[in-house]
């Protein structure tokens, strides 16, 4: 309630500090204020706030200039990221799902490869398809999210088998019985490893 909102607003406050002292700093730096302003404004339910910090780190981000430097490339999925979530729950889910789209093509074309946010982002298409009841583009979505998933933390990954879950609940729900066998056997795997 009101004490976490005190906590975050003390947390704008120094972030706010820190952004004046950045000014001058690399573009990385500046980025990245913006980019935890955006997501403290969106922790206190302000979205214009939110929004314009967002929007500027991803302005800095994907400026010309700065597209070569390696850690403002690693940043931008998550800028996307956070946009997406900010519109997902105060705006449109069209845009939610535009940002996420751009956050995983982005993660899987720059330079450095961000698994993570492409995972991250695949999931949060699948959830806001899920919400529209759009469950064939939710199942091309997780699909996608493991795809990301490496072979070698498939079996020890709570993500992977959370990730199968979805895909088999969503199969049953469009009666995909094939599909829901495969995933069951998966989650089957699990439950027997984990009792062992």
């Amino acid at each position: 309630g009101a004490a976490h909102i005190d906590r975050i607003m003390r947390q704008i406050t120094r972030a706010v500090c820190l952004e004046r002292r950045y000014a001058d700093e690399s573009p990385y730096r500046q980025a990245k204020i913006k980019f935890i302003l955006g997501k403290l404004y969106y922790a206190a339910y302000d979205k214009a706030e939110a929004a314009d910090y967002l929007n500027s780190a991803l302005d800095i981000a994907l400026s010309e200039e700065n597209r070569s430097d390696e850690s403002i490339t690693a940043l931008t999925p998550y800028i996307y990221i956070a946009i997406g979530n900010l519109e997902n729950k105060f705006g449109k889910d069209n845009l939610a799902i535009s940002n996420y789209a751009e956050a995983e093509v982005f993660a899987n074309s720059s330079a450095v490869v961000n698994t993570d946010a492409a995972i991250c982002a695949a999931m949060r298409i699948g959830e806001c398809q899920v919400e529209n009841v759009r469950f064939d583009k939710a199942l091309e979505a997780y699909e996608r999210a493991l795809t990301y998933l490496t072979d070698g933390c498939k079996k020890h990954s709570e993500l992977y088998f959370d990730i199968i879950g979805r895909l088999s609940i969503i199969c049953e729900e469009k009666g995909y019985t094939d599909k829901k066998k495969h995933y069951d056997g998966i989650l089957a795997e699990k439950k027997c490893i984990a009792d062992e």
